[in-house]
């Protein structure tokens, strides 16, 4: 939920500043006085604050500082909230985390079973990557709990679900590599050892792990630490995504109306143009926008080159033509930043 200004903000003299975050009023006290160096003489944005912390703090940034504010408000607002409250919420999510628990365990029992049964254990990790989304679904309710008891997010809980969904996508990326650009025919024997796993559970697996990040970044918020770590762990799920379908074979069914598999197929191929241009304006904007690093912005170029493969494999030669010329550009503005030094 975005940052709300009310309609009359307080007197510069008093040195406060009231807004609404996740829905909770929140106050600046007055002991910030000797952290803020106020530039403005009306506070007509309840969210100028972030933009006065003194650079005493090492904090440079717009998004740097309206974390700082945000993650400090949290700590002076958990400090207030009462024990009846506390023990609500304690008490509402033991269900949850006794199912958590026994995911847990039933993951150690299955990676033992992996470790005597090498012949069956893709399976298995397919198994345990949706066992880890059903983790992390779990983590989103309690925070979602945590909102309706206590009135505030619990980061902690939405970091445990991060960690877990990495944990999902890395147990994919040990049956399909976390290469974006390698050939397909790299891939056959990957493909070989998942032969019984059909087009409709991989596509539903993908929109599972999707949906599953897309909430868990809408429950961090717009203002998140977070924020560009999920441009990374979206590209993850994205290059998963792709490798885990040949595409060889998938392309065919896409032209064959008439196969059992041809709407999945249809709705997975879709999936993935979508995905993957996201995650090639995702690197770029976090180029652009955050941290110049070369590897990024070469991430972004990667994922439009998968992107010009994808159209390649579905004959459309126009697309594949438009996105060449997309990527001949960005590589263009990526040799000009490093020449002149403004990347890194």
């Amino acid at each position: 939920m975005p940052v709300q200004c009310l309609k009359k903000p307080p007197p510069f003299s008093d040195m406060t500043a009231t807004f609404f975050y996740q829905g909770v009023m929140i106050k600046a006290p007055h002991k910030w006085r000797g952290t803020f160096i106020m530039t403005s003489f009306r506070w007509k944005l309840a969210y100028q604050m972030p933009l006065l912390i003194s650079l005493r703090s090492g904090i440079k940034s717009q998004e740097e500082s309206c974390n700082f504010l945000l993650d400090f408000y949290g700590r002076d607002f958990m400090a207030k909230i009462s024990d009846e409250a506390r023990k609500d919420f304690a008490e509402a999510v033991k269900p949850y985390q006794s199912k958590i628990a026994e995911s847990l365990n039933f993951e150690k029992s299955v990676l033992n079973e992996i470790s005597r049964d090498k012949k069956n254990a893709p399976y298995k990790k397919l198994e345990l990557c949706e066992e880890m989304i059903y983790i992390s679904s779990l983590y989103m309710a309690q925070n979602s709990l945590a909102l309706k008891i206590l009135s505030v997010r619990n980061n902690d809980i939405l970091n445990e679900a991060r960690k877990i969904l990495y944990k999902s996508i890395i147990y994919l990326e040990e049956l399909v590599t976390n290469i974006i650009d390698i050939p397909y025919s790299e891939l056959e024997k990957n493909y070989d050892a998942i032969l019984d796993f059909p087009v409709e559970k991989r596509y539903y697996l993908v929109r599972k792990m999707g949906l599953a990040i897309d909430l868990l970044e809408n429950a961090f918020g717009d203002i998140s630490k977070w924020k560009w770590s999920f441009v990374e762990l979206k590209g993850r799920f994205v290059v998963c995504a792709k490798n885990l379908i040949d595409m060889r074979k998938t392309a065919k069914i896409y032209f064959n109306p008439g196969d059992a598999d041809y709407e999945v197929v249809v709705l997975y191929i879709r999936l993935l143009i979508k995905q993957l241009e996201q995650s090639a304006n995702n690197y770029q904007s976090k180029y652009e926008l955050s941290t110049r690093r070369l590897d990024d912005m070469r991430s972004a170029i990667k994922f439009l080159l998968a992107r010009h493969k994808l159209a390649l494999a579905l004959n459309d030669a126009s697309g594949a033509e438009k996105i060449k010329k997309k990527a001949i550009v960005w590589k263009e503005k990526m040799n000009a930043d490093q020449k002149t030094g403004s990347s890194r």
